[in-house]
């Protein structure tokens, strides 16, 4: 409803501070009016004070019930009286809600309540509406606001009498109330140290704790009114501080600080996990996903040098002192890591750097992974603030990132992300890669079928007569097929086990030596024991050899004895005598032939080495 008629004002009514005129003076525009007994009377800054009119009123309430088509509460020069407070026609059946802080409302305000029936016919009610100054209550005397303590000191200081200059005023309620709070400023908290008794006003300052040292608080004591609003109270903003050198916790604490080494793969994929400080190794083994990255550099020498996954990683065991684990890492075409023209290949561990802040802690999102730091013998949980992991890399991050207050989305990373061990991956063994098993299960049937092969042709050349050439020849070359291995170059795996058969030409014939036992795992060079070829088979070989001397030197004998007690001229004596002329020029120089490349490359002789811890040695 828009304000047609300003409020009446007549020379018996708003020209004086006289509520009786303002009750009986005549409306010349309103059908009908009257005037809400005894008023409100509010202190400025107060809770909010509520008129209800129907309790006040019975003729106001009726006269209120006509006013259909809507209220306005105005001040009689027609503007708006709601800086006052509010009307509720709701509340109640209808109810004035006084609250104010401001000083200039501070007078006696002649209020209307108008509106329109569904007649058209305007209704008014009027209320007195006094507002009283308020002043928030004070103490007596100043209060200290700047406080100095001792760590391990207890300090008290009591605060003044309070005085509340308008407690006793007529229409004044409520009773000041003392309290003491943290400082508005969310970044400043609440001295832990300080207590407050309120009985007594006293202020208990208690820095029990070293960590408090050189560092301040701010901190608020208020006064204001029971009933009163936070619009009038009294502030008084203080500040505390504990004397002394602000301590760096980094700097006085001791750390148990968590590292962690890999140990170079073997040929069989074996590696191991070796932290610097024991962990809950069954924790990091179920959990294992969610802490590590683990993939090999696959880089060859001019194509590409790219991240690839493995195969698998399997989880072996653990060692006793619960620093230690162990794995089997398994590759994608394993035989082709390690080789000659790959020698850059790399395995990796890398611990996921998002888990860890600028300190080494595990982040507040990320607290779970503490399950890894074992707890103290007695079952009790450690204190995780000294466990770090690799702090020295993360707080170097801490020296790129800007403070928090600049700019709290920016946060470098550049040496969490760096956070790996590695490793060169030698030539991988693999015999649980098809390839690989298939070139083994190939060799075996080789072996025979070269022995097959040697016997054969020695018996259909001694059936034909004409010669063991041949049979020389083809031994001589299997001798030199079986050295290639142990060149100084890396073959592809597999490859090994191909030339493995050749070994049957020097007289390798078994895997599982029968001499020189304590030498089975004794290798010449790397490349022999790639090939397997250990001491103990070249003693085997040599043994093997030497018997084979003796019986073709006791052969040669028996034949000599049997030609001398032979005619010379019987077809038996010239039989013999041809054999013996086969010792003398053929017979001896086909076993040195044969024997040669074993005395010079294979013999026993070479093994040297300084160690001596067996009788056998």
């Amino acid at each position: 409803m828009n304000n047609l008629f300003l409020g009446y004002e007549s020379r018996y009514s708003g020209a004086f501070d006289l509520q009786d005129t303002f009750k009986t003076a005549p409306r010349m525009c309103a059908l009908a009016t009257t005037n809400l007994t005894n008023g409100v009377n509010y202190f400025r800054g107060k809770q909010e004070m509520s008129y209800i009119v129907s309790a006040e009123s019975t003729e106001g309430n009726r006269i209120i019930d006509n006013m259909d088509t809507g209220k306005d509460w105005i001040f009689q020069n027609g503007s708006s009286a709601e800086h006052l407070g509010r009307y509720d026609e709701y509340g109640n059946g209808g109810t004035f809600y006084i609250a104010t802080a401001n000083e200039d409302d501070v007078a006696k305000h002649r209020t209307i309540l108008r509106g329109c029936s569904r007649l058209n016919n305007l209704v008014e009610t009027y209320l007195y509406v006094e507002v009283y100054n308020n002043k928030a209550p004070d103490f007596a005397t100043d209060v200290e606001s700047a406080f100095t303590v001792e760590v391990d000191e207890v300090f008290e200081y009591q605060l003044p009498e309070i005085d509340d200059s308008e407690a006793g005023d007529p229409y004044y309620t409520g009773t000041p109330i003392l309290y003491v709070e943290a400082d508005l400023d969310p970044l400043n908290e609440f001295p832990p140290f300080l207590s407050f008794n309120n009985i007594t006003r006293t202020l208990s300052f208690r820095p029990d704790s070293k960590w408090y040292q050189g560092l301040e608080w701010k901190f608020r004591i208020v006064l204001k009114e029971s009933d009163g609003t936070d619009n009038v109270m009294k502030v008084t903003e203080c500040t505390v501080k504990v004397a002394g050198e602000v301590l760096n916790l980094f700097d006085v604490l001791e750390f148990t600080d968590y590292t962690f080494e890999m140990e170079k793969p073997d040929r069989y994929g074996a590696t191991s996990i070796t932290w610097s400080n024991p962990v809950n190794t069954t924790f990091v083994q179920e959990n294992w996903d969610g802490m590590f990255d683990v993939y090999l550099k696959n880089v060859t020498l001019r194509d590409h040098n790219q991240s690839m996954p493995l195969l698998s990683w399997d989880y072996l065991s653990s060692s006793e002192d619960n620093k230690t684990m162990y794995f089997k890492a398994r590759f994608h075409e394993p035989y082709m890591l390690g080789l000659l023209t790959k020698k850059s290949d790399r395995l990796y561990v890398h611990f996921k750097y998002d888990l860890l802040d600028m300190h080494g802690w595990f982040k507040e999102d990320k607290t779970f992974y503490r399950g890894m730091f074992l707890n103290y013998p007695n079952g009790t949980a450690a204190n995780h603030t000294l466990q770090r992991v690799y702090p020295d890399e993360c707080q170097k991050d801490g020296e790129l990132s800007p403070p928090i207050a600049e700019d709290a989305e920016f946060e470098s990373t550049k040496n969490r992300e760096k956070l790996y061990v590695k490793q060169r991956i030698d030539l991988q063994f693999d015999f649980e890669n098809q390839e690989m098993q298939y070139m083994r299960q190939f060799a075996v049937k080789t072996y025979w079928y070269l022995c097959g092969v040697v016997v054969f042709q020695f018996i259909m050349l001694a059936f034909r007569n004409v010669g063991f050439l041949p049979l020389w020849t083809l031994i001589e070359y299997m001798q030199l097929c079986a050295f290639i291995p142990l060149y100084n170059f890396r073959m592809i795996p597999y490859l090994y086990d191909a030339f493995k058969p050749f070994l049957v030409s020097h007289l390798v014939l078994s895997n599982d030596p029968k001499v020189l036992i304590e030498m089975k795992d004794d290798f010449f060079n790397i490349n022999y024991d790639y090939y397997t070829l250990s001491v103990a088979k070249l003693g085997q070989a040599l043994a093997l050899l030497t018997c084979l001397a003796v019986v073709v030197i006791a052969l040669n004998i028996l034949v000599f004895i049997v030609w001398v007690a032979t005619p010379k001229d019987t077809a038996l004596g010239k039989a013999l005598g041809g054999v013996l002329k086969q010792f003398r020029f053929n017979a001896y120089i086909r076993f040195y032939m044969l024997a040669y490349f074993d005395l010079t490359f294979f013999a026993v002789m070479k093994y040297v080495e300084g160690n001596t811890t067996t009788k056998l040695r």
